[in-house]
């Protein structure tokens, strides 16, 4: 007997309902979209499974109802839809941009006046082009980027971006619109704003140890496995002196080509930016159309639907229909465009990796998640940019930090008493600017007056070198031993242990650290209801609650005025990251948007006002 084409397309949806491309009736994604924007599985078999992929979820409705009895102190939105995908940091090949609609795109508008989420929208400029932005990836060290999601920041659940940052002493998270030249000229939405602050999220170690969202062994180096030991060839001297790291800030993290041949680049098999989007019911739910898909003279043909497709409708197992849901909405730009109410058409002809893709009709989006993950899209500012763009996650000349953006709850589980502390903000900040700098292995700066990053408690102004009796590093300046106190001038004799030439103070100050954690519309959460802790500990790091925030001050114990200063080096907090964790109870115990927003959540940073 001969099947309908509908009944092929239940028994074939299983292979496209969690890819982000629009599909057929036979459930095969569009070859042309399916070609770039990869379905992210463990079987996807391509050997750039970094590069360009996408996985989306439906709403679940049946999740909705059982995730937690309705009514009660957790919120029920347990059946969100969603997406995952993996922005990739380089150009776009030769047909790329059009199979993801990208060809037209011309601007991307982000209005940041006001409070966040509940201003009207209004352009304020912010063109992106070839001479300002790379569309697609490419970024600098801490440089910033945005990402954008074509859904209104009320109706989204939670964005994450794996290993990236945002500016410590601002909310990064604004009502946006992009713009294309032709068809849909504006699609609205969220736009999001980070960088990358850390440069290991572009390598790994020696122990096939991935960092942060990066996937891919480490920088090029001539060997079988990409890497090479520093310190090769270098004698003793120029061991003590260290390696430079080589990638500062505002340098440029250099595009990679195909992994296979291509060893040049900052990784060897890609980098990118994982991004997980969750969007809460109504957005899911009021974006679809039901469809009977049994036939003429099928039982319960013809007659209204009973499969719940939202939480309105009412709920029952009891399904005696066979529905699909058929999404057909458009985006910014002409490639996917609606053909009737189930269909969408592809009118673009398209040659991508030598192949011609013609036009096509008869297909639709699997899921609201899949429409949101396919128009969604990255532009970091070029190196270089002035401080107008934005350019910097820090202020030229300046010593700031810089606060991780993932790792937050909002599936929140229940409490027996509906008011312990049973959710988590968790969160990482890190020292950026152009007065500090990354160090390599067993390196520290000679001269200048750049810090290394994970030296948070010396005085950035005291010097080095010459004029070492001003600061302990400076007993560290391994390569200029004249300088070194220990010994004579000369280098005829060591200086005796307790020798007042070797009795130096340290020069050092508190790193002060202000937190206010605020929700997912920007409300301010009281400290009361707060604990935050840190992995530094107690004796270096003190935590004090204040009315809505919290003060974090990183302290030294210099003990070395009556004794030998290498006897009694301070002891301090020396490392890149500091880890914090808060435990809190939201505002509201019934709705996500009480949780905590890392976007909106910040921390204000002061090096200078208390000398130890």
């Amino acid at each position: 007997m001969k099947l309908s084409q509908k009944l092929l397309g239940l028994a074939g949806l299983a292979m496209a309902d969690y890819a982000c491309c629009p599909y057929d009736d036979y459930g095969m994604p569009d070859p042309l979209c399916a070609a770039v924007l990869r379905e992210k599985t463990p079987f996807e078999g391509s050997s750039r499974w970094m590069d360009n992929e996408c996985k989306a979820w439906e709403s679940n409705v049946d999740a909705t109802y059982e995730g937690n009895a309705i009514g009660g102190c957790a919120p029920d939105n347990w059946g969100s839809c969603g997406f995952q995908r993996h922005f990739p940091w380089r150009d776009f090949a030769t047909g790329e941009a059009e199979a993801l609609s990208l060809n037209t795109f011309t601007q991307l508008d982000v209005h940041t006046a006001g409070a966040p989420n509940t201003n009207a929208y209004s352009v304020s400029g912010g063109v992106v082009d070839s001479t300002n932005y790379n569309l697609g990836g490419l970024p600098f060290l801490g440089g910033m980027c945005k990402l954008f999601v074509p859904v209104p920041a009320a109706n989204i659940v939670q964005v994450q971006i794996a290993g990236v940052h945002k500016q410590g002493n601002n909310h990064a998270q604004y009502p946006a619109q992009v713009t294309a030249s032709t068809g849909a000229l504006t699609l609205a939405g969220t736009a999001y704003c980070f960088s990358v602050a850390n440069v290991a999220e572009a390598r790994d170690n020696t122990n096939n140890i991935n960092n942060g969202n990066v996937a891919g062994e480490g920088q090029a180096s001539g060997t079988a496995n990409g890497r090479l030991d520093l310190f090769a060839g270098l004698n003793s001297l120029s061991r003590q002196a260290g390696v430079a790291f080589g990638v500062g800030y505002g340098s440029a993290l250099t595009d990679q080509s195909d992994p296979g041949t291509d060893e040049n680049g900052e990784v060897k098999a890609g980098n990118n930016f994982d991004v997980v989007a969750h969007f809460d019911d109504t957005f899911c739910e009021g974006r679809w159309t039901a469809t009977d898909m049994q036939m003429t003279g099928d039982e319960n043909s013809g007659g209204a639907v009973d499969y719940p497709i939202n939480q309105a409708s009412g709920f029952s197992h009891a399904h005696t229909d066979i529905m699909d849901k058929r999404h057909n909405e458009a985006g910014y730009g002409p490639l996917y465009t609606t053909s009737n109410t189930d269909y969408l058409q592809r009118t673009a002809s398209v040659t991508y990796n030598s192949v011609a893709h013609a036009g096509v009709d008869l297909v639709r989006w699997p899921n609201s998640g899949a429409w949101a993950g396919f128009y969604s899209l990255v532009a970091c500012v070029n190196a270089g940019q002035s401080p107008a763009l934005g350019a910097n996650v820090w202020a030229d000349g300046t010593r700031n930090v810089a606060m991780s953006v993932s790792a937050s709850d909002y599936r929140i589980n229940e409490a027996t008493d509906c008011t312990s502390k049973f959710a988590n903000f968790r969160f990482n900040v890190r020292q950026v600017g152009s007065d500090v700098e990354l160090c390599g292995p067993g390196q520290l700066p000679d001269g200048g007056t750049k810090r290394c990053t994970w030296n948070w408690n010396y005085d950035a102004s005291a010097n080095f070198g010459s004029s070492n009796a001003n600061d302990a590093e400076g007993f560290f300046d391994r390569s200029e031993q004249m300088n070194i106190d220990s010994w004579t001038r000369k280098r005829r004799a060591a200086l005796g242990r307790t020798a007042g030439a070797n009795n130096v103070a340290a020069v050092l100050k508190k790193a002060i650290l202000t937190f206010t954690f605020r929700d997912q519309d920007g409300t301010g959460l009281l400290a009361a209801a707060q604990t935050l802790t840190s992995d530094v500990g107690a004796t270096l790091m003190t935590i004090t609650p204040d009315t809505n925030s919290f003060k974090a001050k990183l302290t030294c114990v210099n003990t070395a005025a009556a004794t030998a200063q290498r006897d009694n080096f301070p002891s301090c907090f020396t490392g890149d990251e500091i880890h914090f964790n808060l435990a809190y109870t939201p505002s509201s115990l019934t709705s996500h948007r009480a949780a905590v927003s890392p976007w909106f959540s910040s921390v204000a940073s002061d090096f200078t006002s208390e000398s130890v």
